[in-house]
């Protein structure tokens, strides 16, 4: 009798706490029984979808960014290659506006 007296009150914080727990869900049986959660395996089919959905399009929008990005680094490859062009343009319109600008006569 000893030992389970002892083991009841080794455990007699778990116990509260159950028995808290059961009231707390026995003040809940109302809401847990109305309508809202019969229809919950309608609910998780729909959800089932929309999540493979919301994966799909995750996995869509990841390859058009990968896209949008080799667009963008293709889009400045150009840009660059533009620039050094007009560059070197320029050097050589100087360099050409150099030699055949008329010489000035020396006095």
């Amino acid at each position: 009798m000893d030992r389970k007296l002892e083991y009841i009150i080794s455990m007699e914080s778990e116990i509260r706490e159950s028995a808290q727990q059961l009231r707390q869900l026995k003040d809940l049986l109302p809401v847990l029984d109305s309508d809202r959660f019969k229809n919950l395996p309608e609910l998780i089919e729909k959800l089932d979808k929309l999540t493979i959905n919301y994966v799909d399009l995750g996995e869509k929008t990841g390859d058009v960014k990968g896209e949008s990005q080799d667009l963008i680094a293709r889009y400045n490859e150009i840009l660059t290659n533009i620039s050094k062009n007009l560059i070197l343009l320029d050097a050589d319109i100087t360099e050409l506006e150099k030699k055949n600008a008329p010489k000035k006569l020396l006095d």
